[in-house]
């Protein structure tokens, strides 16, 4: 457990979950991550997910195509990292959403391996994004989805 704070939660308001003092993330793996303001977030929600909406869950099967789905278990990150693995396998870096407004540049490694400090079961809005595929991850509390945003 590390409890350094890094970053800044007003600025980034959902870094308080990489800050919490249960995050898995050692203070390198931390320092991998490149948090963008909200300005910054907006754009690349907007050129990544979608440019009318800022819910994920408001995204239909016109928008979406979901190529696997799996229930995973955030008591038992092993299983779940297998999944991340699998549809994160030729990325080197993805775009980290947690909704429209703070999103952040991780290395698609480490979301594998700690997955569940970046989701969250009642999450709703949180996206991983391989930049120039169009792929991504999400979830529905623990179910996880991966597929691909229809441009």
């Amino acid at each position: 457990m590390n409890k350094l704070i890094l970053f800044n939660e007003n600025t980034h308001p959902e870094s308080w979950r990489i800050n919490d003092p249960s995050c898995t993330l050692s203070t390198s793996k931390k320092k991998e991550l490149i948090f963008f303001d909200k300005e910054h977030s907006k754009k690349l929600w907007h050129n990544c997910i979608s440019k009318k909406y800022t819910h994920l869950l408001l995204l239909n099967e016109s928008q979406i195509k979901i190529r696997h789905s799996e229930t995973l278990d955030f008591t038992n990150p092993k299983k779940g990292e297998l999944f991340f693995k699998n549809h994160l396998k030729n990325a080197t870096l993805v775009i980290f959403f947690w909704g429209p407004l703070c999103s952040c540049l991780a290395p698609a490694k480490t979301v594998s391996k700690h997955w569940n400090d970046f989701f969250l079961p009642s999450d709703e809005n949180s996206i991983t994004y391989i930049p120039n595929t169009n792929k991504i991850i999400f979830s529905f509390e623990e179910r996880f989805f991966a597929g691909t945003i229809k441009k």
